[in-house]
């Protein structure tokens, strides 16, 4: 299972996600240990760095201060493009997402059902990391034919 196969491929789905993590503290506190950075990459080249960054950013501050980013993503933002080094367009593009994420247009609905998704997810993605490496296993013979046989 890759993460084109799945919901998190969606922009649309990403900026749910996203909302959720600058704002609500109770989503922050069940899936900030379940999500990375990673998860919110650029689909295609065109789509940039902006949710990867804007992710990490907002789990960051939630694992420092244990409070949501919120209306300091902006300077977290301005923090990050100046010590990274980011273009002046690049960051021009940078801030105005997170503003998009901060506005009051910004509606947040059905936290537990986004939850879930993620959980369901990540669920699959273990199973089927745990599958790969015992069939490793299994291929290199690090585990005894015999005891595969008898169901262990």
């Amino acid at each position: 299972m890759s993460k084109e196969d799945s919901f998190l491929s969606d922009p649309h789905f990403q900026d749910v996600l996203l909302g959720f993590l600058v704002h609500d503290r109770e989503f922050l506190a069940q899936s900030s240990h379940m999500l990375i950075p990673a998860d919110f990459g650029g689909m295609t080249k065109q789509s940039g760095p902006e949710r990867r960054v804007v992710a990490e950013l907002a789990l960051n501050f939630w694992n420092h201060y244990r409070q949501p980013v919120g209306k300091m993503l902006k300077v977290e933002v301005i923090e990050y493009a100046r010590k990274t080094g980011w273009k002046e367009e690049a960051k021009k593009r940078l801030l105005e997402y997170g503003d998009k994420l901060t506005s009051a247009k910004n509606k947040r609905v059905a936290p537990e059902a986004a939850l879930r998704k993620v959980v369901q997810y990540k669920t699959e993605l273990e199973l089927v990391r745990a599958l790969e490496m015992m069939q490793d296993q299994l291929d290199t013979g690090t585990r005894s034919r015999r005891r595969a046989a008898a169901g262990a």
